[in-house]
Order: structure tokens, then C-alpha cells, then sequence
């Protein structure tokens, strides 16, 4: 046994009543309810103390748990304080660590041992290979679109099923429930008599009972691979966190031995953030306490903390411990073991007044549910500094986010001015894009800032320029200048020092070579260097051509991470980071996607670089990150964070910003996992998920000491109004509020503008003028070319000007092999007297020409397409095999002249009745409603203080193409073409739509002031080529605006 330390004493005896209460409850089941800023962490470690104290239990019989690691290390810290070494030997886990050494213990029960953790990859590859066995009628089976729609789908599922002890069976069990009862409930049965009878009151919606039918039969089927999944899993030596949890629980099930081993050393249970377990989690505890009749088991939660439903946390494990535990006892036992921490150190009365009026809305809360226990849990100001303290919360309304941002920042240098330090400031926010522009704010004003977001650092500029020079080397080994795209990129790196302007007049150069040599190749072009420039660019070029001939002999001599390492010396990475100014971050960056490729490595020493961009191709497929934490820290900095981030934290001023709707109860959550039945869940309605977020503001409010702030803005940039969030208009109706309305001068809201309006527009450095007009003498101008200049003038300039090499994608490969497909079927026809080949002819000629393509595409996906072709030529053949015109025209191409601007487009089919023509355009893909906004032209009244989209100020891409063409046969050069009268436009999707099996036409219709308005766009879209006006779009999306913008801040 342990004797306590002066420092447990003197703890102790500054403990209030409720809290010596609970440390001094060592027997028998005990509840805690801990709000915020009531000691929680300070009584577990306490009654740990006590217990070695008092001599009850040996340190090794004691297993504390908690959530996180984190949590972990700070009970640990605390117990040393008390106990000194001893706490070493006190078991404190969290429960993943915990399951992690029962398996580690016992390894020939496991035999975890030999197996290793999954990778993210080789998880995506086990349920591709999943899917991939699914029988021809499993309603999962998918022969178009993504046929590996529902990967992630069932990574989620199955993880949901570990967590909570789901079988198979339990969730069919629910569903066929639930589908019984859809029948009797009010949603599914219409309330009124329509007019014209098609239904009467009192009918069955049968149409809604059927699609809930359709889309339980999909989770049915998905849960019955949950036990496939797991042996392929176990066939490949490999597991996952959650099955260590679901392991040692089903191994404490049906080992008995096992589970009375850890029953008997472990006589006291402690549980930290008991409302963040689940299911599993909560089972296990269970288990190991179910051994006695009335177990020392000690859970500290709070209900109204609970933040991580979304994470798998079960709120509903504090009342199954208490019905467990507690509810057999006599109400005054029950009333003594049930213990409310009611006196808080952290908050003045006020802030404590108002977060109680706000979660007072929740109705899902302990003092509902245990309502005999008459709980109390609004909490007490116990701090001297809150009792004196009378400083109101304030809440303040703005006219737009550009005045809360910039309220905020001075409100904040105010502050800084006066003393505060900045570490006592937290501004706390729902999503981190709120963020975004108050850090820059601060940061203009001199102002340090800690941050801290969770980045995929496979979108990170510094990986991809790495990964990109991986990708260039591996495509060039396979085919000879194919990836010219990327050594174009290459060139444009920091790391050879040579200046996008001069790339780019290499670009315009080789362009115009190819008009006279058109096999001209960029390595060609490399050696020429001389006549082009001067003697430093030549010398840094040449060291590139250099280079990446060395590297295509690396590639097939050394290991995957070796080649790494091997570029990053011959780069001289290192010595670029150490000159950056971001080279704190850089160097974490390269750190973590080395980490990565090392770890792939040692999993699969055979690796090669095309297997690793493989892989990383499926990550950014299923949007998985290989995740750094990006931190801004300065020792002295303000604290912005999340609140799911900031829970557990607290600051003297708390700013708590963008508290509208569309920031809170509008956010997109992007649910397409499979659908769970009710009764699985007690509580998943949409009222539970409001309560989830009340609780999230509740800890926000609760994170402030003296002071807080709590504010919104009434309307977006483009004047629409806005509602602040219903957590805002409850705390509202009764709380001592202060509620202003606060607007910033001119001059202020000047200075916080000012920044963004000197960035929206982004001009590139241009070659050579004389070089440039020279490319305007051959210039002709496509559909293609005017929809990118109106999309972005800087896409324009490099893509379509100046040419620069460009990547031959799978989805153009798979474009170009169904367009020859359908050419060459008309062309058969053409030339067997109007007979069409039979269906099974045109699937060899998709084959075929798939086949010519194949170069652009990996195998994987090469086999997908090939699966498209077999299942879906036949049926797109029989749809239209009886109405195709044969009087067709194919892949023509026009040219046109209006008013002395050259035009010209290839067309896809022309079908004619005389001189009547239709056009029609092939479209691979399926046809979705947001492709319509592409299919309409520009509309003539914009709503007042609505920002217009592309398509309303501009007209659709499609539907400009189509106008386009019209304008291309009346101006055409050939008197035949003039003579044309094109009655309309057709758009053939030639894939069909997932949810009917239905293929899509769009037709449109031209009218006179469609041809005026294109005909103004390509006049006014010439000129302003002619001057060379490429100023880029600006918008924070363009990918094109970005890459200059940071090329221009490496060039500084």
C-alpha cells in the first residue's frame, strides 16, 4: 500500500463537499455528473489517492480509463503529484490502449501478433475486392458510374457495427421491424382527399414506403458482408483499431478463464468522459465490473458535454450504467451515489446564467431522464474573482462577415494594448473557414495567432511538386514524352530557380516549332536552349534534362523511399525550406509524406513508384487524408479553435463568432452512409441532432471566464438576409443578454477591405510582346477557348494561348474511344449499303478502340471502362438503333469567319433532312441536375443582392457551344455550310442515368438573341485577347488564380 503525500492532503482539504463526497465514496457503484469547471479531473485523481491511502487495493488493482491520450497523461501527471512513482503503477488506459495490452498479454489467443495494422489503402483494396465478389443480383452490384460507390459507405457501416455491437442479425432484426411499422406511421399515410382521387385520406403513401423498402434492403445487404469483410481482413494478416475494442469484447464473451483474470486483479474502475463511449467500449466496462455484486465502478461524465455523437460516442451509456448499477438500490442510497458537481471555478454567474438558459432547450439531458433523482445541475460561480464580477455577456449583431471580422480584430489589438495577454484570448468557431480571414486580419496587424487544423498534406503545394516528379519519371519509363504536361511543371518548380516567364516563352517556343516539325519533342527542345536564352537559364535547364534522365535510372535501381530520398538530396529540398518563410510547416509537410512512403515501403518492400501513386490516387479518390497537424504558434498568441477543439480549455475573453444558421444549423453534413433502422439508436431524430448541437454551444459559452462575446451577421457580402442560429435566439428570450448592433465606419471597413480588394486580380508576367502578336496572326478561336477566357482569362493564357502541354486524362481517353466507337459504327453503316453492324459489332469496335486508348489508363481502371462497354453499348444500341437518321455527316470539322475574328469547332454528328440540319454532341457522363445550369443561357433579370453565378451572367457551357455552332454554319467559308438551317442542338449522354437505366437527350432550341449575345461575347472576348488582357477570375476556387498567386509570392 501507498501512504498520500502532503501534496494529496493539502489537495484534498481544499475540496468542497460534493467533491470530498465523491473521493471519499470508494464502495459500491458511483455516478458523478461533472459540468464544466468543476474539478472532474481532480477528484479522479483524489480518490486514486485515497484508495492507496486508506490501503483498499494495491495500485495494480486499480484500471482507470479515459478517452484520449492526452487525458491519459494528465491524470498521470496529477496522480505523481500525489503518490510520487507509484502512479506509474496505477493502470491508466484509454480504452483502445487498454484492449491493446489484454491482446499484447495474450498473444496465442489473438494472434494479433502476426498480423499488422490495415493501411488506409489496403482497407480501400479489401472492400474494392469486396465488391468486386458481389453476385450478378446483391443490390449493391453496380455496372455504371462508380461501381465502387458504396466503399466508403460500408467502411462506415462496418466500423458503426464494431462500435456497437452490431450483428447482421440485430440490424435485420430492426429493419424488418421498422418496415412493418412504416404502415401505421402518420408520415406514410396521406391526411387529406385529393380533388381528382388519385388518393384519399387515410391511403398508404406506397410510393415512400417502397423507396424506405429500397433503401433498408441496401443496409441489409451491406450488413451481411460485415462477417466476408472480416475474414478477408484476417486472410491478409491485418486489423484495425476498432477490432481490437471488438475482439477482447467478444473474447471476454465467450472466454471465461480470460475475462476472470482481469475480473480478479482489477478491484476498482474508474471512467473519465463516460458520455464520449460507445457501445463496445461501454460493454467491455461491463464485463469486467459484472464479476461483483455491487462493483466498485466510478464514472465522471456530463450529459450536457456530450460533443461526439458524430464520432460514435452513446449519450445513452450514463442511464444503461445507472439502470445497471444504481437503479435497484433504495432512492435515498441512489439519491447518495448519483453525485452533482455543481460549483464551477471557472465562470462569472452571468456566463453560467446564460449557458444554462441555453441547454435548458435540450430535453434529452439526465435531469429528464432521471427525473426521481430530482438532479440540479445548474451550476454555481464558485471563484472569488466570478462572485465579484457583474460583467454582462454580449451579444453583437453586424451587417455583414467583413464588419464581425474586423470588430473582432480591433477589439482583439485593443486588448493587447491594454495589457491582456494574448493567450487568455480564445476565439472559438463552428467551422475552421470562419477563420480564415480574421487569421489574416491579425496577422496584417501584428498580431501572433495560434492555430491549429488538421491538413491533408497530399493537398499541400511542396508533396505534390515531390509526387508530381515520382509520376513524370514512372509515365516517361512506360511511354517516351507522354507526360510533357508534367515536365512543363517540373520546370516551373522553386527548386531550379528558373522563371515561369521563361518556361513559359519555352512553351510558345516549341508551339511554334511544331508548325513546322510536328514531332518536335520538349527533351528535343531542351538541347536548343541557346537560341531561346540567356546563359544562367540554359545552365538551369540543361540540369533539369540532367536529372530527369538520371532519375529513369534510379527508377529501376533503387527502392521506393531510397529514389525518394535520392530526388530530394539532387533538389536540394532542404536547403529551400531553410531559406522559406514557412519553413517550420515545410519541413512537417515533407516529414509527414516521407513517413508515409517509408511506411508503405516496410509493409510491401517490393513497392514500386507506380504502385505508391496508385495508392495515393485511391486515397484522393475516397477523400482520405494522409493528415499533419498544421499549427501557428507563437509562445505569446491569440487562441482561435474550433469548439469540438477547444473543449477542456478555457480563456478570460471568449469571442465566439458566426453564430448564424447557415454556419450552424444549415451546415452541410454530406450523410450518404447506409441508413440505420430506429430502435438501433434511442435517440436519431432531427431533434436529437439540434440537441447536439445546443451542447456544442454549451460548451462554448462555458469555455469563458469574465468575458464573452457571442456574434453573427445579419446578411451575406451580396446583401441577402440571414437568421441568426436558434441557439442564439433561445439564450435570447430570458437571459440578462446585452444585445447591440454594431456597424464600422467607412474608413474602418475600408482598412479591413483593402488587402482582398488588391488581391482579386491576378496578372501573369507575359513573354514577349512581338512574341505573343505573333500568335495572335494564326489565332483562331474555338467554343473551347471562349468558355475558358470567361471562365478565367489566366486559365485562358496558359491553356489555350500559349499552349502549354496538357495531360490526356482517363475521362477524355474514355471520351475519345466511345466517339470513334459511334464514328466508326456510322461509318459501317455508310458503307454496307445503310445496313448497321449488329450489336455485338459494336461492342468489338468499343473494344477496339478502348484498346488504342489504353495508355491512359491504369489497369484497374482500364477494366472498368472495358465492363462499361460489355453492359451498356448493347442497351445504348438498342435504345436508338430504330430512330438514328442515316443520312449523317461525322466529326466535321468548320471553320467560320464574323466579323474578321476566325472561328472554327469539330462537330460530332450532323444529321440532315435537305438542307435541315441537327447537331449533335456526344456527352460521356451521366446526365445529373447539375449539369442543367450548363445547358441554359444567361438570365436577363438577376435578383437584387444575389451574386450572379457563371451561368447566369454568362449562359452554360453547353449552351453557348450550342450557340456557338449555329454561328459557325452562318458564317461559315463554305457556301454549302452557309446554306445550312440548323433547327436544333442535340446533347446525347451516352451513359445512362443510375436510378432508371434511362438514357438522356437534351435538345435545344436557338433563338436570334442567343446568337446576338454569343456573337457579343466573341467580339468583346477578341479584343480583349488582342490587347492581351489576361488579368486572372480572382476567385478563391481557381486553381489557375492560386498557382500564379503562389508563384509570384516564390518569385518575392
Amino acid at each position: 500500500m501507498h501512504t498520500a503525500t502532503f501534496s494529496f492532503t493539502d489537495e484534498y482539504n481544499q475540496l468542497n463537499p460534493a467533491q470530498k463526497k465523491a473521493v471519499e465514496t470508494t464502495e459500491g457503484p458511483v455516478l458523478v455528473v461533472a459540468g464544466p469547471g468543476t474539478g472532474k479531473t481532480q477528484i479522479l485523481a483524489a480518490r486514486i489517492g485515497n484508495i492507496l491511502d486508506k490501503g483498499l487495493a494495491f495500485s495494480e488493482n486499480i484500471l482507470c480509463l479515459t478517452y484520449t491520450d492526452a487525458g491519459v497523461t494528465a491524470m498521470r501527471k496529477r496522480l505523481i503529484k500525489f503518490i510520487g512513482a507509484e502512479a506509474y503503477k496505477v493502470n491508466i488506459h484509454t480504452f483502445h490502449s487498454f484492449c491493446n495490452k489484454v491482446i499484447q498479454d495474450n498473444p496465442e489467443m489473438f494472434g494479433f501478433g502476426e498480423m499488422e495494422p490495415i493501411s488506409d489503402i489496403e482497407e480501400i483494396e479489401l472492400l474494392e475486392k469486396l465488391i468486386d465478389g458481389l453476385k450478378k443480383d446483391n443490390v449493391l452490384k453496380r455496372w455504371r458510374g462508380d461501381i465502387y460507390y458504396d466503399v466508403k459507405r460500408l467502411k462506415g457501416l462496418f466500423s458503426t457495427m464494431k462500435r456497437e455491437n452490431f450483428t447482421a442479425e440485430i440490424i435485420g432484426k430492426h429493419i424488418e421491424e421498422y418496415i412493418a411499422s412504416l404502415p401505421e406511421k402518420k408520415e406514410y399515410i396521406y391526411q387529406n382527399t385529393r380533388k381528382d382521387g388519385s388518393y384519399k385520406k387515410g391511403d398508404l403513401k406506397q410510393k415512400q414506403i417502397d423507396e424506405e423498402v429500397k433503401k433498408y434492403s441496401s443496409t441489409n445487404a451491406a450488413a451481411k458482408l460485415f462477417e466476408t469483410y472480416q475474414k478477408l481482413k484476417q486472410e491478409a494478416n491485418r486489423y484495425d483499431y476498432d477490432d481490437m475494442i471488438l475482439d477482447v469484447m467478444q473474447a471476454f464473451q465467450q472466454n471465461e478463464c480470460l475475462l476472470s483474470r482481469y475480473q480478479e486483479q482489477f478491484q476498482y474502475f474508474l471512467v473519465d468522459e463516460y458520455q464520449d463511449t460507445n457501445g463496445a467500449q461501454n460493454e467491455i466496462l461491463r464485463l469486467l465490473y459484472s464479476f461483483w455484486e455491487k462493483p466498485n465502478v466510478f464514472v465522471v461524465g456530463d450529459d450536457d458535454q456530450s460533443i461526439y455523437r458524430f464520432q460514435g460516442a452513446n449519450l445513452d451509456n450514463i442511464v444503461h450504467f445507472y439502470q445497471d448499477t444504481l437503479a435497484g438500490l433504495p432512492m435515498e442510497e441512489q439519491k447518495e451515489r448519483v453525485i452533482v458537481l455543481k460549483q464551477n471555478y471557472r465562470s462569472t454567474k452571468e456566463i453560467l446564467q446564460l449557458s444554462a438558459e441555453s441547454i435548458a432547450h435540450n430535453e434529452e439531458r439526465l435531469v429528464h431522464q432521471l427525473k426521481k433523482l430530482e438532479l440540479d445541475k445548474n451550476l454555481d460561480a464558485s471563484a472569488d474573482v466570478a462572485q465579484n464580477n457583474t460583467i454582462k455577456p454580449r451579444l453583437r449583431i453586424y451587417p455583414n462577415p467583413s464588419h464581425e471580422i474586423a470588430d473582432v480584430a480591433n477589439q482583439i489589438i485593443e486588448l493587447k494594448a491594454k495589457g491582456v495577454d494574448l493567450h487568455e484570448i480564445g476565439v472559438l468557431y463552428h467551422q475552421h473557414k470562419q477563420a480564415e480571414e480574421l487569421q489574416q486580419c491579425l496577422n496584417q496587424k501584428n498580431i501572433p495567432v495560434h492555430t491549429k487544423k488538421v491538413i491533408n498534406v497530399l493537398d499541400e503545394r511542396l508533396t505534390n511538386n515531390l509526387l508530381d516528379v515520382f509520376r513524370y519519371i514512372v509515365d516517361e519509363s512506360r511511354i517516351a514524352h507522354s507526360r510533357e504536361d508534367l515536365l512543363f511543371n517540373l520546370l516551373n518548380y522553386p527548386f531550379f530557380n528558373i522563371q515561369a516567364l521563361q518556361v513559359s516563352r519555352l512553351s510558345f517556343e516549341l508551339r511554334e516549332s511544331r508548325y513546322s516539325n510536328p514531332k518536335t519533342t520538349w527533351r528535343e527542345a531542351l538541347m536548343k536552349l541557346e537560341k531561346i536564352f540567356d546563359e544562367q537559364s540554359v545552365q538551369n535547364i540543361k540540369e533539369v534534362a540532367a536529372l530527369t534522365n538520371k532519375w529513369q535510372k534510379d527508377l529501376q535501381e533503387k527502392p521506393v523511399q531510397l529514389l525518394f530520398q535520392t530526388i530530394l538530396d539532387d533538389l536540394k529540398v532542404l536547403d529551400y525550406i531553410k531559406q522559406h518563410r514557412e519553413k517550420v510547416w515545410l519541413l512537417q509537410e515533407l516529414k509527414t509524406i516521407f513517413d508515409y512512403i517509408k511506411q508503405e515501403n516496410q509493409k510491401k518492400p517490393n513497392l514500386s513508384v507506380a504502385e505508391l501513386l496508385e495508392g495515393i490516387d485511391q486515397l484522393r479518390k475516397y477523400k482520405i487524408s494522409v493528415p499533419f497537424v498544421k499549427s501557428s504558434y507563437a509562445e505569446e498568441a491569440v487562441q482561435m479553435t474550433t469548439v469540438h477543439s477547444a473543449k477542456g480549455l478555457e480563456y478570460e475573453y471568449v469571442f465566439l463568432i458566426g453564430c448564424g444558421s447557415s454556419l450552424w444549423e444549415k451546415r452541410k453534413t454530406n450523410n450518404r452512409g447506409f441508413k440505420l433502422p430506429e430502435g438501433l439508436f434511442e435517440h436519431v431524430s432531427d431533434e436529437s441532432r439540434h440537441e447536439d448541437l445546443r451542447r456544442l454551444f454549451f460548451v462554448a459559452i462555458t469555455r469563458a471566464k469574465q468575458h464573452l462575446q457571442i456574434s453573427y451577421f445579419d446578411h451575406d457580402l451580396d446583401g441577402k438576409e440571414l437568421l441568426a442560429s436558434t441557439l442564439v435566439t433561445e439564450i435570447q428570450e430570458n437571459s440578462d443578454l446585452l444585445i447591440e448592433e454594431k456597424q464600422l465606419n467607412d474608413e474602418e471597413i475600408f482598412e479591413f477591405n483593402i488587402l482582398q480588394l488588391m488581391q482579386e486580380k491576378i496578372s501573369p508576367k507575359l513573354i514577349e510582346e512581338n512574341m505573343l502578336k505573333k500568335r495572335l496572326e494564326k489565332y483562331t478561336m474555338s467554343v473551347t477557348h471562349l468558355n475558358n477566357y470567361l471562365k478565367c482569362p489566366l486559365q485562358f493564357y496558359y491553356h489555350n494561348f500559349i499552349q502549354i502541354p496538357q495531360a490526356k486524362n482517363e475521362h477524355m481517353a474514355f471520351g475519345s474511344a466511345v466517339h470513334d466507337s459511334i464514328e466508326l459504327l456510322f461509318k459501317q453503316m455508310k458503307a454496307s449499303d445503310d445496313v448497321f453492324p449488329s450489336v455485338a459489332e459494336f461492342v468489338e469496335i468499343g473494344k477496339k478502340q478502348m484498346y488504342k486508348q489504353q495508355d491512359s489508363f491504369t489497369k484497374k481502371q482500364y477494366k472498368q471502362r472495358l465492363n462499361y462497354i460489355e453492359n451498356f453499348f448493347p442497351a445504348y444500341y438498342k435504345e436508338y438503333i430504330n430512330s438514328w437518321s442515316k443520312e449523317v455527316n461525322f466529326e466535321k470539322k468548320m471553320v467560320a469567319v464574323y466579323k474578321d475574328i476566325n472561328l472554327t469547332g469539330k462537330i460530332d454528328k450532323l444529321e440532315f433532312d435537305k438542307n435541315n440540319v441537327v447537331l449533335v454532341d456526344y456527352k460521356t457522363g451521366i446526365f445529373r441536375k447539375e449539369k442543367k445550369p450548363s445547358l441554359r443561357g444567361p438570365k436577363e433579370e438577376l435578383k437584387p443582392g444575389k451574386q450572379p453565378s457563371f451561368e447566369d451572367e454568362f449562359g452554360g457551357n453547353y449552351w453557348r457551344q450550342a450557340v456557338f455552332y449555329k454561328i459557325l454554319i452562318q458564317n461559315s467559308t463554305s457556301m454549302d455550310q452557309r446554306n445550312w438551317s440548323l433547327e436544333r442542338t442535340e446533347f446525347d449522354f451516352v451513359e445512362p442515368e443510375p436510378n432508371t437505366g434511362k438514357f438522356h437527350k437534351e435538345k435545344i432550341v436557338i433563338s436570334p438573341q442567343d446568337v446576338e449575345f454569343v456573337q457579343n461575347q466573341i467580339v468583346s472576348t477578341y479584343q480583349k485577347i488582342k490587347a492581351l488582357d489576361f488579368t486572372g477570375c480572382g476567385k478563391e476556387d481557381c486553381l489557375w488564380c492560386a498557382g500564379e498567386l503562389e508563384q509570384q509570392q516564390e518569385d518575392v
